[in-house]
């Protein structure tokens, strides 16, 4: 890991959570489809996932995230990422998306 200019770790090694956006092809299940990667990655060690809400797959990481803290992962041994994305820049909208971001990974906080 990172020992970050805050005190915070950060994994050297994150996994990230693009499923398919924007013109890539996406399949109408790839945000369940990146739940379960998620849960996968978890199960194989990850600790550092990167999203973003433009993925349009938060919710469903959201729930693998549940799921794992119900089988007893901490919080505090992830670090999860994400990005305010372009038409959220203004200072009226950014506050708005990390709130959303935050509700749709069911988390307190993002690292």
């Amino acid at each position: 890991s990172l020992l970050l200019n805050s005190g915070c770790r950060m994994p050297m090694i994150g996994f990230g959570t693009l499923g398919g956006h924007g013109d890539a092809p996406r399949a109408a299940d790839a945000p369940s489809t990146m739940a379960q990667a998620v849960r996968t990655a978890l199960a194989a060690g990850y600790r550092h996932l990167d999203c973003a809400e433009c993925y349009k797959n938060e919710a469903e990481i959201g729930a693998a995230l549940q799921d794992a803290f119900a089988a007893g992962l901490a919080r505090n041994d992830l670090f999860v990422t994400s990005k305010v994305w372009n038409t959220n820049h203004s200072k009226d909208h950014v506050r708005q998306a990390c709130v959303r971001t935050l509700n749709n990974l069911g988390l307190q906080y993002l690292d």
